[in-house]
């Protein structure tokens, strides 16, 4: 399973490299504590399921699917909204077909469906889900 952890923490990098989301604090993979106090933008990276392996030549495809969950303040609206998620697809997924990684080959990212959370009443926080497919090759 290396393999996707070296999948996942280029991806971690990658999210690292988007403009609005630049400081450290400001992305996690472990459940993010919202209150008046984190710095917004935060983008939270989790990881959701692995599919079945399926052979490929002598090694394995596979199949990880994760979500990015954007939490910014309800102030930034439609448009702010909009351009953290296109700064946040343009890094993550490639223009190219695959991405060579030391002892792997992401083949593909796959984007699924985005959840764009409604302003609730009350609430000074937006929420952006964005799941993600990625197909790898590793060997088991």
């Amino acid at each position: 399973m290396k393999e996707a952890t070296i999948i996942c923490d280029a991806l971690l990098e990658k999210l690292a490299s988007v403009t609005s989301l630049s400081d450290e604090e400001q992305i996690c993979d472990s459940d993010p504590q919202i209150d008046q106090h984190t710095p917004l933008p935060l983008a939270h990276f989790r990881e959701l399921s692995e599919g079945k392996p399926e052979r490929r030549g002598r090694e394995w495809k596979r199949t990880r699917n994760i979500q990015v969950d954007l939490y910014q303040p309800a102030s930034a609206g439609r448009a702010g909204r909009d351009q953290l998620l296109s700064e946040v697809l343009a890094a993550l997924v490639p223009s190219t077909a695959g991405i060579p990684l030391p002892g792997t080959s992401l083949l593909t990212i796959a984007v699924g469906n985005i959840n764009l959370e409604p302003e609730e009443v009350g609430s000074d926080t937006l929420l952006t889900s964005i799941q993600f497919s990625l197909t790898y090759t590793a060997s088991l």
